[in-house]
């Protein structure tokens, strides 16, 4: 709910914003202008349920901005506030159908109490035009009308009181009076949606159900749900309801025959008899029988039979292969991976223990065979995660049977490329002890090799100590060491010269560093091989 207060007087204006508690009466936006013109732009540019206006004001009065907003169209409840207790304002006022007028000075509960008052009458005319717009719409188009109605009591919007006066309308349920549900899910038509269109599906599935349904003096109402699902609710002409075999037995017939007209495959979960109050809770039954329907089976499920099935539990759930996978992919022995994982999953499905718990710890069970082979390999997951894995497989991978072994195919395919990276890191060591080489006189940072072979650093430094069992700083180090001892031994070039052509800016460093690795100074080197 939104309101707008109008006065030329600054101090009125703020005192109203900030001395009435307004949220605490239901008005979530207070806006303030300070002549005619201010308001009408926020008239024109916010949805205003209410208006306090002074009637005296410079240029344009309070009386000239009503009737420029009943001119507009707009359903603005008006409260004149106003120091002037003239007859004329007043009548001018209540011929424009001003919902109170108010004479400053006046206590803010007096204020509150009017909006309160205004309040309600909005609400009130809410209610009315939403009914309106119920009974205009079922008038023209009555199967639409069915469809809102169920759709509201399925997402809440409906009570008790609404629903009799849409009842009263036209050909629904009594409140009282039982009725059947079906959710319709269609897996799989030969013909194309987008060729076939959403409405004639609608049309084909509606007729097909009154046709069979009409003969048992039954009403239906088909209410499209999400991606090719609709509900289906079935009920008496004359408060008569069919047994709940014999609904079955049509829905059985009903099948049948738009799975020969669509050439598709679907299935149909079916509620018990409930009254319409009881219609949301059923229906979100019925969508978690659907949920649960990961391998698409195509039949009819029952409710009351899957309120007595043993359901699947998270301590039911076993997967001793996983060692033996994660030495398959370790071999290359990927196919084999993957074939007796798809097994599993279509061992679980046979079962019915193909349910959602199931498929997460399965979800989870892959995830930790892919880490493991590439922590064997010391491959970062975010190197190669993105090639093959899409955020939409993982997070649809529990969702459907179908859904899972496209993940599982996609976990070993990152697998695979993880061992590819493992044999390529041979190589790549090769080509950073080759770098270190030529570049052995310059000051070689970790970072500059992580730059020219396009690696992230701390990659770059496991994938070198796995294939070589020393750290790079170090292997860059003893390069260095070695490379000087040569010159020490070989020539007579001064040990500072040869100190700093092998990267040393610090003399005292190298000479430290040179008495740590070879136990014995440069200078010490030196003077031994004088002697031989």
């Amino acid at each position: 709910m939104k309101i707008l207060i109008v006065d030329d007087q600054t101090s009125v204006v703020n005192g109203l914003v900030k001395g009435i508690t307004w949220d605490g009466i239901g008005i979530q936006e207070v806006y303030p202008a300070y002549n005619a013109y201010e308001a009408k732009q926020i008239l024109l540019n916010k949805d205003i349920d209410i208006l306090i206006c002074d009637i005296e004001m410079p240029r344009e009065n309070g009386l000239v901005l009503l009737k420029w907003i009943r001119d507009q169209g707009m359903d603005v409840e008006c409260i004149f506030l106003t120091a002037h207790a003239q007859f004329d304002y007043a009548q001018e006022a209540i011929k424009m159908g001003s919902f109170d007028y108010i004479l400053q000075p006046a206590p803010y509960e007096n204020i509150k109490a009017a909006v309160c008052k205004a309040i309600h009458k909005v609400i009130e005319k809410q209610n009315q035009k939403e009914k309106s717009l119920y009974g205009e719409l079922y008038l023209s188009q009555k199967e639409i009308i069915k469809d809102k109605v169920i759709t509201d009591m399925i997402e809440g919007r409906m009570t008790d009181e609404k629903y009799q006066s849409f009842y009263q309308a036209g050909n629904l349920p009594q409140w009282n009076q039982k009725c059947y549900q079906a959710l319709i899910q269609i897996f799989h038509m030969d013909i194309s949606i987008n060729q076939f269109g959403e409405e004639l599906l609608h049309f084909v599935i509606l007729n097909v159900g009154t046709e069979l349904f009409s003969s048992y003096e039954q009403e239906i109402i088909l209410t499209v749900r999400e991606n090719m699902n609709y509900l289906l609710t079935i009920y008496g002409e004359n408060n008569y309801l069919m047994d709940y075999f014999g609904v079955i037995r049509q829905l059985e017939m009903m099948k049948m025959v738009l799975e020969k007209y669509l050439n598709g495959r679907m299935a149909i979960y079916v509620g018990e008899a409930v009254t319409p109050s009881g219609i949301r809770e059923q229906f979100n039954q019925l969508n978690n029988m659907k949920t649960e329907n990961l391998a698409f089976n195509n039949q009819i499920f029952l409710i009351n039979e899957e309120k007595g099935n043993h359901k699947a539990r998270f301590s039911d759930y076993h997967l001793p292969q996983l060692d033996r996978w994660i030495k398959y992919l370790k071999q290359n022995l990927c196919n084999t991976v993957r074939t007796e994982a798809y097994d599993y999953l279509n061992q679980l499905a046979e079962q019915k223990k193909l349910t959602q718990d199931m498929l997460m710890l399965f979800h989870m069970d892959m995830i930790r065979m892919l880490y493991a082979i590439l922590e064997d390999n010391h491959v970062e997951p975010q190197e190669i995660f993105a090639k093959y894995h899409s955020k939409e497989i993982y997070l649809k991978a529990t969702q459907s049977l179908k859904n899972m072994k496209v993940f599982v195919d996609s976990i070993i395919r990152i697998a695979e490329d993880g061992q590819k990276n493992y044999y390529e890191s041979f190589d790549k060591v090769d080509t950073i002890k080759r770098y270190i080489n030529e570049n052995i006189e310059k000051n070689i940072k970790r970072s500059d090799i992580a730059e020219y072979l396009h690696m992230n650093v701390d990659y770059l430094n496991r994938v070198f100590k796995k294939q070589t069992g020393m750290a790079l700083s170090e292997y860059i180090i003893m390069e260095k060491l070695n490379a000087a001892r040569q010159l020490i031994k070989t020539t007579m070039l001064p040990i500072s010269f040869i100190a700093a052509r092998a990267g040393f800016s610090n003399f005292s460093h190298f000479s430290k560093a040179y008495k740590k690795v070879f136990d014995i100074s440069p200078s010490e080197e030196r003077k031994e091989n004088k002697a031989d």
